[in-house]
């Protein structure tokens, strides 16, 4: 195995590293995998945050969740470059086929993910709370539209 292929296994059994792609030296199947494993470790994040916002728990007390998943919206736009259209994955071909449209909703992800770690920080729990919302509903918009059930 390539010692990047072992850095993108690695990555997809542990969940929990964030790494940036080096596209050029990365095959399709392994950036596949990882932006897998990143999605997956936000799905597990968000569970636990969204259990806070339900408990009315401090902002604060999900600080380090949700510093994790904000660092990770970041690298959403290049876990799609083009050649890892087909393989395991449940990416639309509307991620390629609408770039302007894929790029603006991550645009948003990331923006209202951004405005959830100021609030966060900032211990404002009341706002943490509508926030969270404003910030999981981009999720939903971008799998939506750009990701197969």
């Amino acid at each position: 195995m390539k010692p990047m292929s072992m850095l993108f296994a690695a990555v997809a059994l542990m969940g929990t590293a964030l790494i940036a792609l080096p596209a050029s030296s990365a095959t399709p199947d392994e950036i596949i995998a990882a932006r897998r494993a990143n999605q997956k470790r936000v799905g597990e994040l968000v569970k636990v945050v969204d259990a806070a916002v339900k408990a009315n728990a401090a902002a604060t007390s999900v600080l380090d969740q949700v510093k994790e998943i904000d660092d990770r919206t970041h690298l959403i736009k290049g876990y799609f470059p083009a050649g890892t259209e087909t393989g395991d994955t449940k990416a639309r071909p509307e991620i390629w086929s609408n770039r302007a449209g894929f790029d603006a909703a991550a645009d948003r992800y990331v923006a209202e993910f951004d405005k959830l770690l100021v609030i966060a920080k900032a211990g404002d729990t009341a706002a943490f709370g509508a926030q969270w919302a404003t910030a999981t509903s981009t999720c939903g918009a971008c799998h939506r539209d750009f990701r197969n059930k």
